[in-house]
């Protein structure tokens, strides 16, 4: 009798799972429009040769994966927000709760959250961890099951491709946030780091500073040619003055920033650059133990990546790149990729001061309207 239930079921299973790829692939294709009604039971039991119940288990998982929705009076419709046209999978390569997590990535976060509440059409889906088994395994089930729009692909997690090398292929949605292009990563939206630095010197030149010193994360800025960089700008040069600190130590910049500015050696910088929003922190608690007068004697650029940046008591101007836009952007790739439209292969979103920021530019309405039609 278990045999024969068992055998059964898989039969059942089997079924179900032949039902449930054809109407989802009626609804991914545009087959069944958002808010029309689907085919009555009787209808489908006809169509497909199945009994109710295996009907009611397919329906149940398109229900559950947001597909369709039911109501006792009007019977069952496709939704109105379709999670493969409006769910963008956030990949990210280590856990959200692990000491490695950038304020990067948490800005990342707050990002979408912010976006997600303001429109219903952009929603988001975090797979953090994804070399673990659970984090790859929940991805890779949720895009053979169409759940999600595409892949926005964080700087580091682009290993998922080891695990399932099939995604690497162009075929399927998918746009890289601020990996650099020489990479070879594309398509991609990235942040201009020449603009950042260029518009960082202008701003501490145009108050009469010469002497300007850089901390940034090493690797982080590795493309930058700096002895280029500064004589473009008519700023002397000075190596020591250009300095990198450790991924896994950033605390280190807080003693470094004093052996900067120990003026028992000679001279010391008058301008001083954070490339780098991990080390603000800890830059601003060594500027707090040396006797410099930010803003008076010295005055400082801090990167950071709005709408976050730290705060601090010293007058530092901040120059970044809007994280909301850089989404907006990645988020407008994968749903062109989906629908087949032209999308540019790389973008570049500019450095903007503080007082320059700007709401980002919301989605387009005629791409949303087409994908609905």
């Amino acid at each position: 009798m278990d045999n024969y239930n068992t055998d059964n079921n898989e039969a059942a299973k089997t079924k179900a799972d032949r039902v449930l790829f054809s109407l989802r692939e009626s609804i991914t294709n545009g087959f069944y429009k958002p808010g029309q009604q689907i085919p009555t039971f009787d209808e489908m039991e006809t169509h497909f040769k199945v009994s109710r119940s295996v009907l009611q288990k397919a329906l149940r998982t398109l229900t559950e994966d947001g597909f369709v929705s039911s109501s006792p009076r009007k019977g069952m419709h496709v939704a109105p927000v379709l999670p493969h046209l409006t769910r963008y999978a956030l990949v990210f390569t280590k856990n959200m709760d692990s000491p490695g997590f950038s304020h990067m990535q948490k800005t990342i976060l707050d990002s979408a959250q912010s976006i997600a509440e303001k429109d219903p059409h952009r929603q988001y889906v975090i797979y953090d961890g994804i070399h673990s088994q659970d984090g790859s395994t929940t991805l890779h089930e949720d895009i053979e099951n169409q759940r999600i729009a595409g892949l926005i692909v964080t700087p580091g997690a682009d290993k998922v491709f080891v695990d399932y090398p099939e995604l690497e292929t162009d075929s399927y949605p998918r746009v890289f946030m601020c990996m650099s292009r020489h990479w070879g990563y594309n398509p991609s939206v990235d942040v201009d780091r020449s603009m950042f630095y260029d518009r960082a010197i202008w701003s501490l030149t145009e108050k009469g500073r010469r002497r300007i010193a850089i901390i940034h994360m090493a690797h982080t800025f590795a493309d930058i040619d700096h002895a280029t960089l500064f004589a473009a700008n008519g700023v002397e040069y000075h190596k020591p003055w250009i300095q990198q600190i450790g991924r896994s130590h950033p605390e280190c910049a807080q003693n470094l920033v004093q052996l900067l500015f120990d003026d028992r050696g000679g001279t010391v910088p008058d301008g001083l650059i954070i490339a780098d929003d991990n080390l603000t922190e800890h830059v601003i608690a060594g500027l707090l133990q040396v006797n410099r007068g930010v803003g008076k004697d010295l005055d400082v650029v801090a990167y950071c990546h709005w709408p976050w940046r730290t705060s601090s008591l010293l007058p530092i101007r901040y120059l970044g790149f809007n994280l909301t836009e850089v989404l907006i952007q990645c988020m407008d790739v994968v749903l062109k990729k989906r629908l087949g439209q032209e999308f540019p292969e790389n973008q570049f979103i500019p450095a903007v001061f503080e007082e320059e920021l700007k709401a980002p530019s919301s989605y387009t309405r005629s791409l949303r309207q087409k994908a609905l039609l």
